[in-house]
This record gives C-alpha cells, sequence and structure tokens, in this order.
C-alpha cells in the first residue's frame, strides 16, 4: 500500500510541475521590423536552458527537451544563435550570443500569454570589419 502511495505521489508531482510550465515563444526582428529568419534562441537561468528553433517567419516556440513545451515561471537569460553557427556569417551582432552581453532578460509569469519579441541588431561595422579580414586570408592564394 505504501509503494502505491509513494507512486501516485510522484505521478501526481510530475503532473502538477509539467502543468505549471508556461507556453512561450515569440518572434526576432531587428529594429527596422525585418525578421530573423533562422538560427535558435535559448534562455537559460540557474539550473536549466530551453531552446526553440527561428522560422523562416522569425517566429519560435521555447521548451525543453520537447520543443514548445514551455517553461517554469522565472527569470530567465537569453541569447539568439545563428543557424550557421560561424560568427563569420552571422546576420546579427556577436553580442546575441552571450548572455552576459546581449541585454535580453525576461521575466516568465504563469499568467504571460504575450509572445516575446526579441529585437536583435546587425552584426557592428567592427565586426564587418574584421569578418572582412578573416575572409581575406582565407582567400589568399598560399
Amino acid at each position: 500500500m505504501t509503494n502505491k502511495l509513494l507512486f501516485l505521489g510522484l505521478l501526481l508531482t510530475m503532473v502538477v510541475a509539467c502543468s505549471s510550465n508556461v507556453k512561450t515563444g515569440g518572434t526576432v526582428v531587428f529594429a527596422d521590423g525585418s525578421v530573423l529568419d533562422r538560427g535558435m534562441v535559448v534562455l537559460s537561468n540557474e539550473t536549466s536552458q530551453y531552446t526553440g528553433m527561428i522560422r523562416p517567419d522569425g517566429s519560435f516556440k521555447l521548451g525543453g527537451l520537447k520543443q514548445g513545451s514551455g517553461l517554469p515561471p522565472g527569470t530567465y537569460r537569453g541569447v539568439v544563435l545563428d543557424a550557421l553557427g560561424d560568427d563569420e556569417f552571422s546576420l546579427i551582432a556577436n553580442k546575441f550570443s552571450s548572455a552576459e552581453l546581449s541585454g535580453l532578460v525576461f521575466e516568465i509569469s504563469k499568467g504571460d500569454r504575450e509572445p516575446l519579441q526579441i529585437v536583435v541588431e546587425p552584426p557592428t561595422a567592427e565586426e564587418l570589419k574584421r569578418r572582412n579580414v578573416k575572409r581575406s586570408k582565407l582567400a589568399a592564394p598560399l
């Protein structure tokens, strides 16, 4: 009997924990309103991270192991990663790949239904200059 009660208590805890997740998603845009059409959004806190792939329309849905499964209420820091995985060809500024530099902080609450809107910036002139130097070195004859 004790094992059955323990099992039911564990099952109930898992159901309550899963149901407390907040379905969260949104769009990634540039300041001019155009969408970032590729990449990944990652929100993390002290214990977990949640990801969502950016679709061609700029939208994303966040989740843990299952995309779109939502995340527990709390404060999260965010990063946006370009799908190519190489900052040389990234459409966004390098700072968005660092939780410390991105400036993206979100408070997710139980009743939230408002989609997140993440505004990113294109690479800075200095980043573009460094990328062009890097490319020219790659293209230089041996």
